[in-house]
């Protein structure tokens, strides 16, 4: 939604001399051997950014295949549950959440042709995180174990949140901080969900089934509630593995970058990840 780093798309940010996050993660992808389509999910806050940004990429990275696909469209609401209007009085508009990209990716025509043309695998990741690259070994992990998604997890850092694999009714799966008991010490698992997931390809065709979370939200002054879906909930009702990646040194798959100050402290990282 464009409101989390300084109030501008966080893909076509520069991260090093004349070259995004975006720029940086497609130059990635063009180096791969044959053909690699790019599906590259934005919200209605995001998309002409993003357009008007590959725009002037696209002489560059003209070898990739890029199908720009747009989340869902949903409604904030007050806290007593009323719809929530801004000062002009009309309806506050989101994107709920990258649960999205199931439904997406299954009413995408590129994506159709991409099955149609046997397809086996999709890899996801933030664009975010520049460590997420196309690597042959996660790949050739994904493929050989035989379940229908593998999660990256990385060690915790202190202050780290996120989603980590837990036992919960019987089944190894990714659940989100804010659903563990508040009695449960979550260091107890070492271990999180980076947000880089390889789905076999045959998992967006179907429906699959994600909850519905409450998150709570400060939009101009007034506090608002939106429902949102997360994609990791997908290892709730699909089998799934969980692949441990290196978080720091030259091989490390996990850079996350939330703001400017995350930016500033790992160029350096970046540039020597990157080969740049």
């Amino acid at each position: 939604m464009a409101t989390r780093f300084g109030g501008v798309v966080k893909g076509v940010v520069e991260v090093l001399p004349g070259q995004s996050f975006l720029h940086l993660k497609l130059r990635d992808l063009s180096r791969a051997r044959g053909d690699v389509p790019v599906f590259l999910m934005n919200s209605f806050a995001t998309s002409e950014a993003t357009e008007e940004h590959l725009a002037t990429l696209r002489s560059e990275l003209s070898p990739l295949a890029i199908h720009p696909v747009t989340q869902g469209v949903s409604l904030r609401l007050n806290p007593d549950g009323e719809l929530y209007r801004d000062a002009r009085g009309a309806p506050s508009f989101y994107a709920p959440g990258h649960g999205d990209v199931f439904d997406v990716l299954r009413h995408s025509e590129g994506f159709t042709r991409f099955r149609e043309g046997s397809g086996r695998m999709v890899m996801v990741s933030n664009v975010d995180n520049l460590g997420a690259t196309l690597d042959p070994v996660v790949v050739g992990f994904h493929l050989e174990h035989g379940a229908a998604i593998t999660v990256e997890v990385a060690a915790k850092f202190p202050g780290d949140k996120g989603g980590a694999p837990a036992k919960l009714d019987g089944k190894i799966q990714v659940v989100e901080g804010f659903r563990f008991p508040n009695d449960f010490d979550q260091d107890r698992i070492r271990v999180f969900n980076t947000n880089t997931l390889s789905f076999d390809a045959d998992v967006f065709e179907r429906d699959v089934e994600l909850s519905w979370f409450r998150a709570d939200k400060v939009v101009d002054g007034h506090d608002v509630v939106q429902f949102e879906r997360l994609m990791g909930e997908a290892t709730a009702t699909l089998s799934s593995r969980y692949l441990e990646v290196e978080r720091e040194g030259d091989a490390s798959r996990f850079l996350p970058i939330k703001t400017p100050k995350d930016l500033d402290g790992l160029r350096d990282a970046i540039s020597k990840r990157l080969d740049l």
